[in-house]
């Protein structure tokens, strides 16, 4: 069996507020691509697997789901022999997500968004592929008694797979596709976990199986001997960046697995760039993240006024700015500032003045500007003139 896959999609992610409609679309399209060209061979593809996070929330917007829909049909229309095996991740809406999957399974795409098909593989050639959507509190139970944890729930999932597989069919192979988080692997910005370790689940779990298809992180990474993550097609966060955005050709062969990398070029990289603002306005260097989807890092001690739009010039993808650190001598902890605040005194004033001013500027400003000593001389006399204003 050879197969192809990819997973956490995430369409209708917005990225900053950015919409990544066309980044989507045009991803999309390379992973047909990729279908069509091996199509061609004397070897090809006999699935497509794709292992949760199709959108990127329960309610996706009308265009993700047209996006979905048509690449659904594309791909079914051209190859209809190609199995695709699809299932909920914990951003995916199983029950909006499970709609006319009785349908679609007639026509070899298989969804799988409940525990019911648990145990109920689909066989493609000598490969018993079983889906595993992700689980949630409760959705199984072992004894009678709900399970809660991650690795109480999946322990269950592949001990009853493990179970029916050896029962039924000891002579295949097994594929399963699931998603969730594999103590040992490393996630990214991007994912939503809960605090500590709770959603991690062992890998030895995974010892019985053939091959287990992960989705939920977003690197590519290897999660054991027999278990790979594609990671998402695209970067969601631009920690991400780091590593090179691919899907995973695999071949099950007579007892044999093997995986390698199939990279994708997105429309936008995406660049994470350190420099003082004078330098990334005006050096050549620059040029080539034109059309990229950047982060600044700005190295200058003093704040510029509206520096993002100012850098939308050169950068039309611009998309975080911040600085690296602002200059200042300041060392007030939290409670002191709300002191400050909180006390009416003209010295306190004062002290506000002084101590904005160290925040946002280098620390000697104050002592050698003469701008802003003439501004706190200033700030002095109507702090003197209220005073006495008041008092009348």
């Amino acid at each position: 069996m050879k197969f192809l896959q990819t997973s956490d999609w995430h369409l209708g992610k917005l990225f900053f507020e950015h919409s990544l409609y066309e980044d989507q679309k045009d991803i999309l399209s390379r992973i047909e691509l990729e279908l069509y060209q091996e199509s061609k061979t004397d070897k090809p593809y006999d699935a497509l697997l794709i292992p949760g996070d199709i959108y990127d929330r329960g309610i996706p917007p009308s265009e993700a789901t047209s996006l979905f829909g048509r690449f659904l049909t594309n791909v079914h229309t051209h190859l209809p022999q190609l199995h695709i095996f699809i299932l909920s991740g914990n951003h995916d809406n199983a029950e909006r997500l499970s709609f006319v999957k009785e349908l679609l399974a007639s026509h070899n795409i298989h969804l799988c968004t409940d525990c019911q098909d648990i145990s109920k593989p689909v066989i493609v050639g000598d490969v018993a592929v079983y889906q595993i959507p992700y689980l949630h509190a409760g959705d199984l139970s072992h004894n009678g008694c709900p399970l809660r944890t991650q690795q109480d729930l999946y322990a269950e999932a592949f001990a009853m797979l493990t179970r029916y597989h050896k029962e039924k069919y000891p002579d295949l192979q097994s594929l399963v596709c699931a998603h969730l988080f594999a103590a040992g692997a490393l996630k990214s910005d991007s994912e939503r976990l809960t605090v500590g370790t709770v959603e991690q689940v062992d890998a030895s779990l995974f010892s019985d199986v053939s091959y287990v298809a992960l989705g939920h992180l977003h690197r590519y990474q290897k999660a054991s001997h027999n278990a790979y993550y594609s990671g998402s097609p695209l970067c969601y966060s631009f920690d991400e960046r780091q590593t090179a955005k691919c899907m995973l050709r695999g071949v099950l062969d007579n007892g044999s697995l093997s995986v390698e990398q199939v990279l994708l070029q997105p429309l936008h990289d995406c660049v994470e760039l350190e420099d003082s603002f004078k330098n990334l306005q005006e050096s050549a260097v620059y040029d080539q993240y034109a059309d990229c989807y950047v982060s600044i890092v700005c190295t200058d001690t003093i704040p510029v006024m509206d520096p993002v739009p100012l850098l939308r010039k050169r950068f039309h993808r611009l998309l975080s700015f911040k600085y690296k650190s602002l200059g200042g001598k300041t060392t007030l902890s939290l409670s002191k500032r709300r002191n400050l605040l909180s006390d009416t005194s003209s010295n306190s004033f004062l002290s506000i003045f002084d101590n904005y001013i160290a925040d946002i500027h280098d620390s000697d400003q104050l002592e050698t500007s003469p701008l802003l000593q003439k501004e706190r001389d200033l700030f002095v006399s109507y702090l003197e003139k209220f005073s006495t204003e008041t008092k009348e």
